[in-house]
């Protein structure tokens, strides 16, 4: 009979800037209103879950926990700053050593096996079940802080949140017979064109700073990255204020699903990942 192999090897703070990302950078792209939930999720409920590592040659490589080490980086360079649930900025202090969990591990080949683990998701979440559950908590205030997509708080029925999203592996043929439940309803409410996004201006000064003008203008675009949009404001704003113009371009840049033709037609899975981007499982 086999013995369950057990690889922690240890438990200890260690100076978290000091931690190496294991995983290719582009392994997982996340959308900056994503990082900002994480950011204020660390910030208002701690830091509760170990950076899972491989130390090799020296170096300490994460590899469970790269979305939480780029927060901390955007947290104490000013890049961002964590949100209480009014939506006002407040000003946070990073111990300088968290809790690392050590595993053992043989090399690179059962590294990458590892991150794939931890990335894996072996359960579907049952959203009917889940939203009763839920419904003694104050969504309205945690929006701010989670990202489970199975919630679907607003796109899928649920009253008080701005924002959802689904994944691909989800999408089989029920939602696809059920996209009616998908709709938005638009509220008869004007917005003026600056409630649409929240731009970022944090990194202007230091794009102006660089000489290429070739690369400063690539530097504007990855900036843009870095803004949020307010999609439940951009439907009440298409529905009611829109011209026909700006009707025309929100289509074709999704920042707006009409009907269920279109999202068959467009991949329901691939615009609904292009407006909110994939989940993040790494928390």
């Amino acid at each position: 009979m086999d013995i369950l192999n057990n690889r922690l090897i240890k438990t200890e703070l260690v100076e978290w800037k000091k931690l190496i990302p294991f995983q290719p950078d582009n392994l997982k792209k996340t959308e900056p209103h994503k990082l900002q939930k994480l950011a204020n999720s660390l910030c208002q409920n701690g830091f509760s879950m170990n950076f899972y590592v491989w130390e090799k040659d020296g170096q300490i490589l994460i590899i469970d926990g790269h979305s939480r080490h780029e927060v901390l980086q955007l947290l104490e360079s000013g890049a961002i700053y964590p949100k209480n649930p009014d939506g006002k900025e407040y000003a946070v202090t990073i111990p300088e050593k968290l809790p690392c969990s050590f595993l053992h591990l043989k090399n690179k080949t059962e590294a990458k096996k590892a991150v794939l683990i931890y990335n894996s998701k072996y359960k579907n979440i049952d959203s009917d079940i889940l939203a009763e559950w839920v419904s003694d908590l104050n969504l309205d205030e945690l929006k701010s802080q989670i990202e489970i997509p199975e919630l679907n708080i607003e796109l899928f029925g649920y009253p008080v949140s701005d924002e959802s999203e689904t994944e691909e592996t989800a999408l089989d043929d029920k939602y696809s017979q059920n996209i009616g439940e998908v709709l938005y309803e638009p509220k008869n409410t004007k917005h003026e064109i600056k409630d649409l996004f929240e731009p970022c201006y944090k990194y202007d000064q230091d794009i102006e700073k660089i000489k290429n003008p070739i690369l400063r203008d690539m530097l504007k675009l990855r900036a843009s990255y870095f803004c949020n949009f307010n999609y439940s404001k951009i439907a009440d704003y298409y529905a009611y204020q829109a011209t026909h113009e700006e009707k025309e371009i929100f289509e074709k840049m999704a920042l707006v699903l009409l009907d269920k033709n279109q999202l068959i037609e467009n991949g329901f899975s691939r615009v609904i990942d292009f407006v909110k981007n994939d989940s993040e499982n790494d928390r």
